[in-house]
């Protein structure tokens, strides 16, 4: 855990293809952890599972198979770089004419496109668009880092959704709206009728578009009832929440806002970075990426476990990343050393809510 900190502490080198993988010997009854460090701008959370996947195998059985020469090629000069940007920057406004043709040769569609974008972007603007201030959020989020975990198995999950409705995902913010209550009452915060508002990714990756590289990904802004101590009644008003975002296509909206960066400046890119680092709009982010739900293997050697890291950006002092791996949902809970130094109490508090949430659950199917 203390190598994991100080790896995701150090920028990756610019002169390098911006991945590393560590392979971390010597731990107990001889087995290996592997870090996988790869920088955003190459992978998403769906496309960076499918690259890890490619390591391992769906069986035991391992035979070592001979390489084949590898060469590789040349590094672009800058004159090519150049050449191959012109040309991209030719061809991208005669895309934006051939879309508008098309658009023109279907007003209806184009119209009732419209119309869905402008709902779906309607979501982000409503009267709790700006987030409440708390500890979630710092002025300026330093180069250090912490790290905790915590592990729920998915068929408890499961259980409480059977017994409550919703989602899986549902149930899963539910779970973490308790854990932020207990944390923020532990430093002393007024959590009743608490209303945080959180980023939660959604992959727009099709299955044609499977283990491939690249950023596919849209965005959903919920508000977690942080103040609702009653684990059903705080389950149903996510669940009312994210099926009315569903159905107003927030992601859609979003999803429209990211392409529009494909024909942007790169001046105007920046600001905008630059911008999202002092955003008021969000308090966490939380991404939920699934994973295969069968054992892998590595070189004939099992994978026991498998913890997410999300990268952290300005203003945002802690990140939750949720991976599900052969049947467990493993948290990777990502901080900033100084502002999360209860990183733990986080951690536990998830472990205490999803069981608070199993017990109802139990009590109310009996």
């Amino acid at each position: 855990m203390a190598l994991v900190q100080r790896v995701e502490e150090q920028l990756l080198d610019r002169d390098r293809p911006l991945w590393e993988l560590w392979f971390v010997e010597g731990l107990e009854d001889g087995r290996v952890a592997l870090i996988q460090k790869t920088h955003h701008a190459l992978v998403d959370g769906v496309s960076g599972v499918d690259v890890a996947t490619m390591l391992l195998d769906a069986s035991p059985e391992y035979e070592a198979v001979e390489p084949a020469e590898w060469r590789p090629e040349p590094a672009p000069t800058p004159s090519e770089l150049l050449v191959a940007t012109l040309r991209e920057r030719i061809t991208e406004p005669a895309e934006i004419v051939r879309t508008v043709r098309r658009a023109l040769r279907g007003p209806r569609v184009a119209a009732n496109r419209i119309t869905q974008i402008a709902r779906s972007l309607a979501t982000f603007v409503d009267r709790d668009a700006v987030a409440p201030r708390t500890s979630l959020n710092t002025s300026l989020t330093g180069r250090h880092r912490r790290l905790a975990t915590a592990r729920i198995p998915l068929d408890d999950v499961k259980q409480i959704r059977r017994t409550y409705g919703g989602t899986v995902n549902d149930v899963i913010l539910a779970g973490v709206s308790g854990a932020l209550a207990r944390l923020l009452r532990s430093r002393g915060e007024e959590v009743d009728d608490l209303h945080i508002r959180i980023l939660c990714p959604v992959s727009v990756r099709d299955d044609s578009e499977r283990n491939t590289l690249g950023n596919k990904v849209s965005a959903m802004i919920i508000t977690l009832p942080i103040g609702i101590a009653d684990p059903a009644e705080r389950l149903a008003a996510i669940h009312s929440n994210t099926k009315h975002l569903k159905e107003r296509e927030q992601a859609v909206g979003a999803d429209f806002l990211l392409g529009l960066t494909q024909y942007a400046a790169p001046t105007l890119i920046g600001l905008a970075a630059r911008v999202v680092h002092r955003q008021p709009f969000i308090n966490l982010v939380v991404t939920n990426v699934p994973g295969p739900q069968v054992p892998l293997y590595l070189m004939g050697s099992r994978m026991l476990e498998a913890f997410p890291i999300v990268p952290l950006t300005a203003n945002l002092s802690v990140v939750v990343g949720i991976l599900s791996y052969d049947g467990v949902l493993y948290f990777g809970l990502f901080g900033d050393r100084e502002a999360c130094a209860d990183l733990e109490v986080f951690a536990a508090a998830l472990d205490d809510s999803f069981a608070e949430m199993l017990k109802h659950a139990r009590e109310a199917g009996s």
